[in-house]
């Protein structure tokens, strides 16, 4: 799965893709709240990187997303 964020006029965009070839999802959604979209990018990373256990999310996000 793959994601972006696109930001304008104080809404971010979120668009999630299957990397899968044989899958078509798609899903976009709109959060208003930076609280929010904080807390979805993070837990979609989270996800994302399941497979990878060398990857340390709580390192790399420390100074960038405080806690809600």
């Amino acid at each position: 799965m793959k994601f972006s964020v696109e930001y304008e006029d104080g809404v971010w965009v979120f668009s999630l893709e299957s990397t899968d070839p044989e899958s078509d999802f798609y899903e976009e959604f709109e959060i208003t709240d930076e609280g929010d979209a904080k807390t979805v990018a993070a837990e979609l990373i989270g996800e994302i990187s399941i497979a990878d256990d060398d990857l340390d999310l709580d390192e790399m996000f420390a100074s960038r997303i405080e806690p809600q």
